[in-house]
């Protein structure tokens, strides 16, 4: 028993007293090794904490500190000023959208560089702050610009804006890549701004919402304005084309520089770059987590099952008129090009790549739920525009969309959109009356 105690003792600090005293009562020689092992679970805990929670100690880094290159570079002090510039530009915002709902502060903070301007094609998205965390898979894939606005409002907008100071601040690519504008509405502007002065910003201490659910842009007691978000992220790129994708898409790899390539034959060859045409590109779900696919990677996970068209379950009929089969059996070549032309139909709401001049804006009276898109689509189908699918180009999303994964008011609010759906095809009719075509 001496020597069990004495062995014990090395754990950590022991009072002697008590340490003879359960050494030699033979009553209590029980609880005298349960207080022992306490004692030395304690001593190991004040003696691995530290090293748990210092990364570079034990060899672990996270992914936010392994891209922090920009945030190492810049001193508290700069920090602590972009953070007061860009709280004084929410308060002094001016501008609103044409309905006088929303205040618009496009291009908060802009790229570190000067991609954006050299490049001819932007993808452009929205979001709240809680699914900004998708830009980090998006710029991993794309090495073009981002133009991405974040709807916010009230007590949420201080912490949001935190948010969107550390992605810009502590990931590389977000830094040289992405261009925040932020959106509010004006019946609920931003509160407690001030609260950010006394925030430390840490790469390796991102203070995260409470949760990334799926559906929270829905779940606020305010309208989520898709439309109007679009609209900004679009007006504000600097590139001739832009890409308009939900922000947790993924395009196919090295769609960028493939793209480069296609506008460079496509203007030899004198195919005027004014026509009316949009590149759609093909788009699917995933059930894996690697979402970073080429052509060749895409079909064998499709015919595997753990990718397949988007919304295959949720919605066949808004992606069907892509014909998801023809695609598949498009010859492979190793450049970028159209593979075939479609008409627009029924409710398709295809992802593509459009010149942003002449491009017809998304009507933001739509909010929430359904037909956002559609609409939009819609009128482009009226205005005369062409549908052309690209044979090697498509969009993926992580997780495979299902009826019962979306939010409670989904239906009611799809009602409502349907409605003024219907509305505006009345209103398109009279918008292009020399059109023979209709939605």
């Amino acid at each position: 028993m001496l020597l069990a105690a004495a062995r014990f003792k090395e754990c950590g600090t022991i009072p002697e007293t008590m340490l003879k005293g359960l050494v030699w009562n033979k009553y209590n020689t029980t609880i005298g090794i349960l207080v022992i092992l306490l004692l030395c679970l304690q001593g190991l805990t004040v003696l691995l904490v530290p090293v748990l929670n210092t990364p570079h100690e034990t060899g672990y880094k996270s992914k936010a500190m392994e891209e922090n290159s920009v945030i190492l570079q810049r001193s508290k002090k700069k920090l602590l000023e972009d953070l007061l510039m860009y709280k004084t530009k929410i308060q002094n915002a001016h501008t609103m959208d044409s309905s006088g709902t929303y205040m618009l502060l496009p291009n908060l903070i802009v790229p570190a560089g000067d991609k954006a301007s050299a490049s001819n094609l932007t993808i452009c998205t929205q979001t709240t702050a809680n699914h900004l965390h998708n830009l980090q898979d998006l710029t991993s894939v794309w090495t073009g610009p981002v133009s991405v606005t974040v709807f916010t409002h009230g007590f949420k907008a201080a912490h949001d804006l935190y948010t969107i100071v550390y992605y810009h601040s502590c990931f590389t690519n977000i830094a040289r890549m992405v261009t925040f504008h932020i959106v509010y509405p004006i019946s609920n502007p931003p509160q407690n701004l001030s609260s950010l002065l006394h925030v430390e910003l840490r790469c390796d201490n991102h203070i995260k919402h409470s949760a990334y659910e799926e559906n929270l842009n829905y779940a606020s007691n305010i309208p989520y304005p898709h439309n109007v978000l679009r609209n900004i992220a679009i007006t504000n790129s600097v590139s001739a084309y832009v890409l308009v994708i939900d922000i947790d898409l993924i395009p196919s790899l090295d769609l960028y520089s493939q793209f480069q390539q296609f506008v460079k034959r496509r203007t030899r060859s004198k195919s005027g770059s004014q026509e009316r045409i949009v590149y759609v590109l093909p788009s699917f779900e995933t059930n894996s987590d690697n979402v970073n696919f080429t052509k060749k990677s895409l079909l064998s996970r499709w015919s595997s099952g753990s990718v397949r068209p988007f919304y295959a379950t949720a919605c066949e009929k808004c992606q069907l008129q892509t014909d998801y089969e023809l695609w598949r059996q498009v010859p492979a070549v190793s450049f970028l090009d159209i593979a075939y032309q479609v008409e627009w139909d029924g409710i398709w709401e295809p992802f593509y790549i459009a010149l942003k001049e002449g491009l017809l804006p998304y009507d933001g009276r739509f909010k929430q739920y359904g037909f956002n898109r559609i609409s939009q689509v819609c009128e482009m189908h009226l205005a005369g525009f062409q549908f052309a699918v690209f044979n090697n180009a498509f969009v993926v999303h992580q997780g495979f969309k299902e009826k019962s994964g979306f939010h409670s008011a989904k239906d009611e609010e799809n009602r409502r959109n349907k409605e003024l759906y219907n509305l505006l095809k009345h209103e398109l009719k009279d918008r292009y009356p020399e059109s023979n075509r209709h939605c």
